[in-house]
């Protein structure tokens, strides 16, 4: 749905190089779709929310919930809920004025 150079030129996306957004975006597509339901549409805000998303997990899917780690005891502190809150958030920055985030009838 969104190509790469939506990412580079219209949503300004340099964290990603084209294979990494080529690999990420299905699975962002796919969250934005269930995030929104029946309201999904593909205009432009809609591909800037997936770009956001695709970012998102880029950034966290290297860290495999890991929130803190200390190398000398070995003790790690996994975080839960991190994707889909971050996610969330990276979503609502783009949606928030469309009103496509308003879940009443």
């Amino acid at each position: 749905m969104v190509d790469f150079a939506f990412y580079t030129e219209k949503f300004s996306g340099t964290l990603l190089s084209e294979d990494d957004f080529k690999s990420l975006e299905p699975r962002a597509s796919d969250y934005v779709k269930f995030y929104l339901g029946y309201k999904f549409n593909e205009c432009d805000a809609v591909k800037k929310a997936i770009c956001a998303v695709c970012e998102v997990y880029f950034k966290l899917d290297g860290r495999d919930g890991i929130k803190s780690e200390t190398n000398d005891g070995i003790s790690r502190t996994f975080e839960t809920g991190a994707l889909s809150r971050c996610a969330d958030g990276a979503i609502a920055v783009y949606l928030a004025d469309t009103g496509l985030l308003y879940r009443g009838i």
